[in-house]
């Protein structure tokens, strides 16, 4: 089989899944929810998600009509309680340095990513 010969094929068990893990973790890489792995004879190449879950909020931090912290994790558990109604596990929350949860991420159960990962925005939608 010629070396470019690569095949796409979906992540459909949690043994292939963590396989996919796996592989990227032993290259000194991860990717967030594969849902389809590369393969090259019958190994693991590479992987890539089409749906990696990413959540974005905005919460007013003005003193008259801002929203309080037990608010703020009122929203934030009625949240995760929708994603995991969908079947969401796992999800990305970008957050700027200068938000005022930023400093709360970590004691709410949020891991930080590496330092060098950024994430970028593209639209492929036509015009």
């Amino acid at each position: 089989m010629p070396r470019n010969h690569i095949r796409i094929i979906p992540i459909t068990s949690k043994e292939f899944y963590k396989a996919v893990l796996e592989a990227a973790e032993l290259d000194d890489d991860g990717i967030s929810n594969p849902t389809h792995a590369v393969m090259r004879k019958g190994e693991i190449v590479g992987a890539f998600s089409t749906h990696v879950p990413c959540v974005n909020w905005w919460m007013s931090t003005s003193k008259e009509d801002g929203i309080t912290s037990i608010e703020s994790m009122t929203v934030l558990t009625t949240m995760e309680a929708m994603l995991r109604d969908k079947g969401i596990g796992q999800y990305l929350m970008p957050c700027n340095i200068s938000s005022p949860y930023y400093s709360l991420m970590g004691r709410i159960g949020y891991e930080k990513e590496p330092d060098d990962l950024h994430l970028f925005t593209k639209n492929i939608a036509e015009n």
